[in-house]
């Protein structure tokens, strides 16, 4: 009896092939949380982009680019049902999304940064609220410039050339406003 346990326990030590859980694939194809990919020759469909699929509030979620070569963890040892990529050669696109509260674009409880390019330029500018304070200041030093034109007029004195002048540097300085914004980063 204990010679048959031992061949049966070295017949299936020798038919038991290792499970493969994590595996190189090519991404096809990508559809919100999940891709399908080519694995070994098989296209296989709604392969998770997170490994659990919920509805977390704050998350990072890296799109593969399609033609990616990506690690692939199988979740179902081996079963291919349940897979998950961990990795990509290539990002399509890269989202940080964090729970706020209404307009509220402070950090939650427990402090959250990001930082980029070692984080020397400072912190991101709304550009939007920029452009309308630039514009609104324009406006008051051209409204002072005109006060002061007037003034001088009124006095007799010959019309001083500060409003060209500053009409000619602002057309400039509109042109820079263009520049301000990166619009390949968003916020």
């Amino acid at each position: 009896m204990e010679n048959t346990s031992k061949i049966k326990q070295y017949i299936q030590q020798i038919a038991h092939k290792p499970t493969e859980t994590i595996r190189l694939a090519k991404i096809q194809s990508v559809h919100g949380d999940t891709c399908t990919i080519l694995l070994d020759g098989l296209e296989i469909p709604e392969v998770g982009l997170r490994p659990v699929q919920d509805q977390a509030s704050n998350v990072l979620r890296i799109t593969p680019a399609v033609g990616a070569h990506a690690i692939v963890a199988d979740l179902s040892s081996g079963t291919l049902r349940t897979l998950s990529v961990i990795s990509v050669s290539e990002a399509q696109k890269i989202e940080i999304s964090s729970a706020q509260s209404g307009n509220n674009t402070q950090p939650r409880s427990g402090g959250t940064q990001i930082e980029i390019n070692g984080g020397s330029n400072g912190g991101l500018i709304n550009i939007e609220s920029l452009k309308s304070y630039l514009e609104a200041l324009e406006q008051s030093i051209s409204g002072a410039l005109t006060a002061i034109t007037t003034a001088l007029a009124t006095a007799g004195a010959p019309a001083p050339t500060i409003p060209t002048t500053f009409t000619n540097s602002m057309t400039q300085a509109n042109q820079h406003l263009q520049t301000l914004e990166d619009p390949t980063i968003t916020h």
